[in-house]
């Protein structure tokens, strides 16, 4: 093979690697107290800080509910996530990792559509207990608590439970971490979106395979 031959090559090969290095970047949230939040749960703001997760834009806020009930958050930081349909690593209940219920993507994807039957979006005070008793169903769904308080998160759990969803749909899990290298667990937290993530680093490892293979024919 001729010297120009190899640059090439070689120059190509670093392009599609810098190209599946940046597809493997995970994308960052910001988490913010807002003005739901009930104790060590209920609706917390969540800020899209970097690309990587469909369907949410840089710059996109929803407002998200915790997993799991032993692992925690700091308001105001920003976080490594990593998407997926289950909690991982941590949890007072459930197998590890712990798929999420049907029932609670069910109840999260009707708050976000703002058709949740009894929960009060408009009053601040009506919306934080909204939001506590929402929280509560999602940890009971989710084996995190062994009773419910009763009232409307028995409410909430009684129309997860005739929804009659058998899948999470387009709800998903976030599994946060302090830091890039996933080594300081922090929270599991939910999110909506219209596209299931597709492993990206893998199909651009098929698309950079396919067009070195189509240089390297050319070049000999």
């Amino acid at each position: 093979m001729k010297l120009k031959q190899k640059l090439v090559l070689c120059v190509t090969l670093l392009f599609v690697l810098g190209i599946v290095s940046s597809a493997m970047a995970y994308p960052t949230i910001k988490l913010q107290e807002g003005l739901y939040q009930s104790g060590s749960g209920g609706e917390f703001k969540a800020t899209m800080m970097s690309e990587g997760l469909p369907g949410n834009a840089v710059g996109s806020t929803w407002q998200t509910f915790c997993v799991e009930t032993n692992e925690y958050i700091n308001l105001g930081e920003t976080y490594y996530a990593v998407v997926n349909n289950a909690a991982v690593l941590g949890g007072t209940g459930g197998p590890h990792p712990d798929p999420l219920s049907p029932k609670t993507a069910w109840l999260y994807d009707q708050f976000l559509q703002g058709t949740l039957s009894g929960y009060d979006y408009s009053t601040t005070s009506g919306r934080k207990n909204s939001a506590g008793a929402l929280q509560n169903a999602i940890w009971y769904i989710e084996q995190e608590i062994s009773s419910l308080p009763g009232g409307l998160a028995t409410s909430f759990y009684n129309q997860a439970n005739s929804s009659g969803w058998t899948d999470i749909g387009n709800i998903l899990v976030l599994n946060l971490y302090g830091d890039a290298g996933l080594n300081t667990r922090a929270q599991d937290v939910l999110v909506s979106t219209a596209v299931v993530p597709v492993p990206g680093a893998l199909l651009l490892v098929g698309i950079g395979t396919a067009a070195v293979g189509a240089i390297r024919r050319r070049l000999w």
